[in-house]
C-alpha cells in the first residue's frame, strides 16, 4: 500500500497516516470480554465482541445494533470486520521499505493506547 501511496504522489508530496501502537504485551489474546449498551429512551442496543489473534496480528470486531422506531418497527444492522494489530516495531519496517523519507512522529495518549502520527515526505 505504502508504495501505491508513493507512486501517486509528487515530488515533495506529504503524507500523514495515524496508528494506535498496541504491542502485544498490552493486549490478551482471545475472546474480550462482550460490550452490551442499552439506551431505554431511543429503545436501541448494540452488542460488540473482539477476537484477539496474535499469530495473524488480528482483531476480529463482530456488531449487532437493534433500534425499535416508535411505530414499532424494528430496524437491526449486523457488521463483522477485521483490524490489524499495529505497534511501532511493524511500521517502522513497512516505512523503512519504502522510497519515503520520514520527517517526523508525533504521538498522543488515549485511553486505548498510543496513538502515533506519521510524517513521510517522497524525496
Amino acid at each position: 500500500m505504502f508504495n501505491n501511496v508513493y507512486k501517486h504522489h509528487k515530488l515533495g508530496g506529504v503524507f500523514v497516516f495515524n496508528y494506535l501502537d498496541q504491542p502485544h504485551n498490552i493486549l490478551t489474546e482471545g475472546d474480550k470480554i462482550p460490550v452490551y449498551l442499552f439506551n431505554m429512551k431511543q429503545k436501541s442496543l448494540i452488542m460488540l465482541t473482539e477476537r484477539i489473534v496474535f499469530k495473524d496480528n488480528l482483531s476480529i470486531i463482530n456488531a449487532y445494533y437493534e433500534k425499535t422506531e416508535s411505530d414499532r418497527k424494528t430496524t437491526r444492522y449486523i457488521a463483522a470486520l477485521t483490524k490489524s494489530i499495529l505497534n511501532k516495531q511493524l511500521i517502522h519496517d513497512i516505512t523503512d521499505n519504502t522510497q519515503f523519507q520520514k520527517e517526523s512522529e508525533n504521538m498522543v495518549m488515549t485511553v486505548e493506547g498510543l496513538l502515533r502520527f506519521e510524517v513521510l515526505t517522497k524525496k
